[in-house]
């Protein structure tokens, strides 16, 4: 799935958070989104997924503009996986999925394949019959993705996937992102902590506040000027083991 962004202009509450935003994306590739609260992450996932109508500029999916595809062939090209959902109703988990398996038109064996294929990536297998309502934070985190990636569209859309996530989660997720981008998937990901971007992350487009941006390769993009630059935030930087990561100053001078 190749995805191209043609001088994007974001705003939001009369503040300009993106201008002119030129990104191209080929199947494959894993982009990070960062930037301090409120500089535009959500709303950028929001437009990908053709949930939120930017000021200017077009998005483009497989050469075609995102606004224009249909309902049913766009559910089939991407998932998108907000922030949080708040269920309006108990149903059981795997109902979830089997709603967001019709969405992308499977049935049969094809769509009981999808539904436990989603269920053992997300670890969520125990969890099957339980009430959506009754799910902890990250297991409803777990869902969000499950019901985004289930059906394999080839463009994932998920902002914040390691948000309330325990350690293990957050180790199976770092896997199955990176085998995502191996098998030719695009997924672009927003992102707190730059040491997932280092660990997961193809490109990172970091958001600068006032419409700016910064895009590139983690390792070339993610140093500590950058970082004390848009977060106010003193790290030092280490290399170890062939990667890179990102310490508070105080760890290292102990």
């Amino acid at each position: 799935m190749s995805l191209c962004v043609k001088t994007l202009t974001l705003a939001r509450g009369g503040r300009c958070l993106l201008r002119d935003l030129e990104l191209e994306l080929p199947p494959g590739e894993v982009l990070g989104i960062l930037g301090p609260n409120g500089s535009g992450k959500s709303t950028l996932l929001a437009a990908m997924a053709g949930q939120y109508l930017p000021e200017a500029g077009d998005i483009l999916l497989q050469g075609q503009s995102l606004p224009g595809l249909d309902a049913q062939y766009r559910a089939r090209l991407l998932g998108y996986a907000p922030q949080a959902v708040e269920p309006a109703w108990g149903i059981p988990l795997a109902a979830m999925l089997d709603t967001a398996l019709a969405a992308r038109g499977l049935e049969g064996q094809a769509a009981a394949a999808a539904r436990l294929q989603a269920l053992r990536d997300f670890d969520l297998e125990a969890l099957a019959e339980r009430p959506i309502t009754e799910l902890s934070g990250g297991e409803a985190r777990r869902l969000t993705m499950a019901v985004a990636s289930i059906g394999e569209p080839p463009l994932l859309l998920l902002d914040e996937p390691f948000a309330a996530l325990d350690l293990g989660h957050q180790a199976a997720l770092r896997d199955w992102l990176r085998t995502s981008g191996k098998i030719g998937r695009t997924v672009v990901i927003s992102l707190h902590d730059p040491n997932d971007a280092l660990v997961v992350c193809d490109r990172v487009l970091v958001l600068r506040g006032e419409g700016t941006y910064t895009l590139g390769r983690p390792k070339d993009v993610l140093f500590p000027g950058l970082i004390r630059d848009v977060w106010g935030v003193s790290l030092h930087r280490l290399d170890v083991l062939g990667g890179a990561i990102l310490v508070p100053v105080g760890m290292v001078e102990r």
